[in-house]
């Protein structure tokens, strides 16, 4: 049998930017951008919700702050995009907003209602996802 190396090296797996996808942060991103960016998030495929770019609710209150002027309207926009796209716990969105969790998903559902007759909000808020890094995303 052969003797054990007692040589130390850096594992090839130190440099890797997710589990699922081994290599460069510049592979990942040609990768994802190739093959992953134009599907909605797959809840059968959980590890590929890893990889997306996910915000803060701070960042994404001050950005929809910063593109809706009515703060009513603002607030319920930053509920509905923490909801659906930072990954954010509905218990984490609603201690920020003074919510429930079931006030999150009441907000997010009503909004997504409104967004299906109204063009205009759904091009704001593909705007704010844009600036938000989160490119195309299927609303």
């Amino acid at each position: 049998m052969a003797r054990p190396l007692r040589i130390e090296y850096d594992s090839p797996l130190c440099g890797t930017v997710a589990s699922t996808i081994l290599g460069s942060p510049e592979f990942v991103e040609e990768v994802m951008a190739g093959h992953l960016d134009s599907e909605p998030e797959r809840s059968d495929v959980p590890a590929v919700r890893a990889l997306h770019h996910r915000c803060s609710i701070e960042n994404v209150a001050w950005k929809v702050r910063g593109e809706i002027s009515d703060p009513d309207l603002a607030r319920l926009l930053t509920v509905h995009i923490c909801h659906l796209h930072t990954g954010a716990k509905l218990k984490e969105i609603g201690d920020y907003f003074g919510l429930s969790d079931s006030g999150v998903s009441k907000v997010s559902s009503r909004l997504k209602r409104k967004l299906e007759t109204n063009s205009e909000l759904r091009e704001k808020i593909r705007t704010i996802l844009s600036d938000l890094g989160r490119g195309k995303v299927q609303l």
